[in-house]
């Protein structure tokens, strides 16, 4: 590799520490040249002799680069190590700025946010809102199931059971259920462990079937979330393809209660003795 593609790419690595090409081009120049004039540097670089005198001017402010004045001024290249310390601890420095920023500033956009939720319910608008990715749409059903106040209606597939046991979800409900929340889920427990079945059976009440082929969550049965899936397999959150749809809306909310009521009535009472142990096959829903 030649010096000028070897001085190219180190610039370019400088650049990651926040330096602007100008002036990294510079330093790495000068650190290549040694003790060099503005005029040096400028043929060394490419970089237009009058731009080299503000790289200069900028690199000596920040104490990365020696002047000797003279006719002509000569600079020097302060030692690498020095000059990534000094980046190193300006930037973390800054983030330790931001951090204490952060811990001022959230609270106040929260409750700008909440004050706007409650502007946006007390207009009695409803809702209808398409969340992609799995992820995202975790974080929507906490959000929504923290809302509930008397009821929570759950259909899920198996997997999607197991998911919402790893990922918290089903903290959420339980936090609701201590509260007095009623809490009634359908699934398939065929392929569901154990310590979920149990898990679920201390804190809600908990259906077996094999015909829960619709996905949904309904809370107080005035808002809903359906979710659709494309590879239920999947047992990150990092999934991508999912889709989900948040609907506020009393009317639809209550037709999907009914589906649901005749679903519940249909399905069978969960026990740690049966349905968690049996394989059986059949629709199944997640979300």
């Amino acid at each position: 590799m030649s010096f000028s593609e070897s001085a190219s790419r180190l610039s370019q690595e400088l650049e990651k520490f926040g330096l602007n090409r100008a002036t990294a081009k510079t330093y790495v120049a000068l650190l290549g040249n040694g003790e060099s004039s503005a005029n040096t540097l400028s043929k060394a670089s490419g970089i237009h002799r009058v731009d080299v005198y503000k790289r200069l001017e900028e690199l000596t402010r920040l104490g990365f680069v020696n002047v000797q004045l003279g006719r002509p001024s000569l600079y020097e290249a302060s030692d690498p190590e020095f000059v990534l310390d000094a980046i190193t601890e300006a930037k973390k420095g800054e983030m330790n700025r931001l951090s204490a920023m952060k811990a001022t500033l959230l609270p106040q956009l929260k409750v700008l946010m909440r004050t706007r939720a409650d502007a946006s319910h007390g207009e009695g608008r409803d809702v209808y809102k398409l969340i992609a990715g799995r992820s995202k749409g975790y974080e929507e059903a906490k959000r929504l199931v923290r809302t509930a106040n008397e009821e929570i209606l759950r259909v899920v597939s198996s997997t999607g059971l197991v998911r919402n046991y790893k990922f918290g979800v089903l903290d959420e409900y339980k936090l609701c259920s201590e509260r007095g929340v009623k809490i009634r889920i359908i699934s398939d427990l065929s392929k569901v462990p154990r310590k979920v079945i149990r898990f679920c059976l201390e804190h809600f009440e908990l259906r077996h079937s094999t015909e829960s082929s619709m996905r949904l969550l309904v809370v107080d049965r005035s808002a809903l979330l359906f979710s659709a899936v494309f590879n239920d397999t999947d047992m990150t959150k990092e999934s991508t393809v999912d889709r989900y749809l948040l609907v506020k809306d009393e009317k639809i909310a209550r037709i999907i209660a009914i589906f649901f009521e005749h679903l519940w009535a249909a399905s069978t009472p969960a026990t740690l003795q049966g349905t968690g142990s049996r394989r059986q096959s059949g629709a199944t829903g997640r979300l």
